[in-house]
């Protein structure tokens, strides 16, 4: 979140001498946002001209960009947010009473006396397009733009080699750590019971402890340096840039006063770029570039350890690339078309869409877990049409085969008017969308192989409204349904099991949306509104889904698994979501605003792996205590919904009939309601073989981590119109 805001935005319209121009410039500041570390440095940008050559033709550029910097925030278990100090923001931080603070941020440490986030994101997206707009005649118009887009996107993390987890919210860090070692007969040892007691006294009272220690990680590569070693800790940046050209014309028909035909062709090519940056050593000499797991996991071979054999045991300095680097390239094709007929009481349209995409990937380094040859096949929609499609592959390096995808879409809609103010709008449609670089390829960083199942996601979707619009009462009332089929879904995280990082590709599922939404405004007096609004659905898995599991070591070959989610929900947003609002306008140009909002029904991010046929192998659901394991294992989380209110008050004061001056305060969540989950993820630990843990106590080590609502904020907007 951001403190403080300045924008300007100036526009001439369009002169006598056939040219217009527009200005808009931001700035988002903040030296630390409602939540610790999270500093915000943001600009943007944009700037559009246009020049009316004629009656018919007319050429316009528009540029625009935002430069980002800011902190993230981390979310962390209950049991470090209950441990935690409150605090309370208002510009400045003040400390609170008593503990518990869900606003906990794991990501930042004092360096230097001054607060430092190790997870940034730096961003820059600088877009450009062209535009010519012919007016063929009265009938007809042809629109054609030209894009360019470039995007700059690195988001920094701690890394280490041979040292402590840096992370204060680490597991062993936590109190919980201790007091999951159980004995033979279930108690807990004197010493993990001191253990557990000195770690809460210290994250309850010292900061520097739940806090990243940036000291203790220079003083650690000091000690390396000395040695004449590889750092032990530094600060990558992940990037994941991208450059775009596009080409788009769409060509508007009317045939008559009733008929009309929209059509365009769209033509787009993206080369996106992922590597690894150093981004800050933290005083070490440099960085070897290594993968720990692979040399702590196959000692005996020298290749196996390395990210690139064509450059073997380099040493990185700030600004070099390691670790991974390939690129993704992808093309896409599209024509469409829309015919829409307008009588007096009812429009109806229908429209179809063909699409030709394809994408491959080209390596830059040959990882030494991924060195031999493959052979691969270049596909249509997940097929080999041909012996000749086949093609060699270096592993990790070098210009993988492309994948090739054709679809379709075709849409229908009605609006049917019964009276001017009552009218039923009816929408459907069905197309297939292709596979996306991101979920197609298993293990990219490392490898180019493909999950097994190439096939187009397939949809069917239909949504059915009813709009009112009469004195008293305006608004609309829609029910809904979405299916998909063959969707595709990829993850990555530390396996327990293998002690290494796995690449987690799930595919072959379906799942459904499926709801109704009301947005409805009541005219109760004169400039006093009443508004309602609501969202309620249910979106969930409605298959199980195929995985592959892609193990980063290498030590292990791909493995495929079954994962159970059928009847489970897509985590990120709240399936019921409802506000009522109180608006007030006074002829004398000031307005009250209050709205009552309750959210519920957000599920976790769950892991797979503990929906697998593994994941509860040998437990008995006959058994109680093995059916009540089962569930914990099995069960996805749902959170508890919550209540916030929000307010604003403002004016609208004009000065000499030329010049208005606006004056706008509002508050959000007034009721300080911090209690509100917003989200969350199951840990990806968890193991149905390690000797010294069982799966509860999995379980109860490494608890899910959530995300909060934020607190009471207030925003004073000031506007000068001229």
């Amino acid at each position: 979140t951001y403190t403080t805001r300045t924008m300007a935005t100036y526009a001439t319209g369009m002169m006598d001498n056939g040219w217009a121009f527009a200005l808009s410039a931001s700035y988002r500041w903040a030296k630390e946002g409602y939540v610790a570390g999270t500093f915000y440095d943001a600009w943007a940008f944009a700037a559009a001209a246009e020049k009316r050559i004629n009656d018919q033709h007319s050429l316009s550029l528009t540029i625009m960009g935002a430069p980002t910097h800011r902190g993230q925030q981390a979310g962390s278990t209950q049991e470090a947010y209950d441990l935690t100090p409150k605090d309370n923001f208002f510009f400045v931080r003040i400390p609170g009473k008593g503990y518990g603070n869900n606003n906990y941020n794991a990501n930042w440490g004092y360096q230097n006396g001054v607060m430092r986030n190790a997870k940034q994101v730096k961003s820059f997206t600088p877009i450009a397009i062209l535009s010519h707009e012919w007016k063929i005649d009265e009938a007809s118009k042809l629109t054609t733009s030209l894009g360019y887009k470039y995007q700059m996107d690195g988001r920094t993390a701690m890394n280490w080699y041979k040292a402590a987890d840096p992370r204060p919210d680490y597991y062993r860090n936590l109190p919980n750590y201790y007091l999951t070692y159980k004995e033979d007969d279930g108690s807990i040892s004197s010493a993990n019971m001191n253990n557990a007691a000195m770690r809460k006294e210290m994250w309850m009272n010292d900061e520097s402890y739940r806090q990243i220690n940036w000291d203790k990680m220079y003083q650690t590569n000091y000690l390396a340096n000395a040695q004449g070693k590889s750092g032990r800790y530094m600060i990558e940046n992940r990037r994941n840039d991208q450059q775009v050209i596009t080409l788009n014309s769409v060509l508007n028909y009317k045939f008559t006063d009733a008929w009309k035909l929209d059509g365009g062709l769209e033509l787009q090519s993206t080369i996106a770029n992922h590597f690894k940056l150093v981004d800050d050593l933290l005083g070490a000499e440099y960085w070897l570039d290594i993968d720990q797991y692979g040399e702590r996991d196959n000692p005996g071979n020298p290749n196996f350890m390395q990210n690139d054999l064509n450059n073997p045991n380099r040493q990185v300095y700030v600004g070099d690339k390691f670790g991974y680097n390939y690129d993704i390239y992808a093309n896409n094709a599209k024509l469409w078309a829309q015919a829409t007929y307008s009588a007096n009481n009812f429009d109806v349209y229908f429209g179809a869409q063909a699409q030709y995409s394809n994408f491959w990937r080209d390596g830059k380094m040959l990882n030494g877990r991924s060195s031999e040859e493959i052979e691969m096949y270049s596909t249509l929609n997940g097929l080999a049409y041909s012996p000749s499609w086949k093609k060699t592959v270096q592993g990790s390096y070098g210009v993988s085969p492309t994948q090739n995808f054709i679809t379709y879409a075709a849409k229908a809609g009605i609006n049917y008017r019964i009276t001017g103010r009552h009218i039923l709008a009816l929408n459907v449609a069905h197309g297939t969308n292709p596979l996306l670089a991101n979920t197609a390829y298993f293990a990219q960083r490392i490898k180019p192989n493909l999950i097994p199942f190439l096939k187009p996601e397939m949809y069917v979707t239909a949504d059915l409204s009813y709009y009112v619009r009469t004195p008293i009462v305006n608004g609309r009332i829609t029910i809904y349904n979405t299916n998909f089929w063959n969707s595709s879904d990829l993850s990555s995280f530390y396996n327990d099991e293998y002690n290494t990082y796995v690449n987690f590709a799930m595919y072959g599922f379906n799942k459904r949306h499926t709801g109704a939404e009301i947005g409805l405004e009541f005219n109760v007096v004169s400039g006093f509104t009443v508004d309602l609004i609501a969202g309620i659905g249910q979106n969930i898995y409605t298959t199980d889904a195929q995985a592959t599991i892609s193990y980063e070591n290498g030590l292990e070959a791909d493995q495929q698994e079954l994962i159970h989610c059928k009847g489970f929900h897509l985590d990120g947003t709240p399936e019921v979501a409802t506000s009522l609002g109180l608006h007030y306008f006074h002829p004398k140009y000031w307005f009250f605003d209050v709205n009552v909002n309750y959210f519920t029904n957000t599920y976790l991010d769950f892991n797979p792996v503990r929906r697998t046929d593994k994941a509860i192998a040998g437990l008995n659901p006959a058994v109680e205590a093995d059916a009540v394991l089962i569930d914990r294992i099995t069960r996805q989380e749902r959170l508890n919904g919550g209540v916030t209110v929000d307010a604003s008050i403002g004016k609208s004061i004009r000065i000499d009939y030329k010049y208005y001056l606006n004056i706008n305060l509002s508050a959000t969540n007034i009721l300080n309601n911090r209690t509100l989950k917003t989200g969350g993820y199951e840990q990806s630990r968890f193991s149905t073989i390690n000797s010294n843990t069982d799966r509860a106590t999995y379980l109860d080590r490494f608890p899910p981590k959530y995300f909060y609502a934020y607190g009471a904020t207030i925003y004073l907007n000031v506007g000068f119109r001229f």
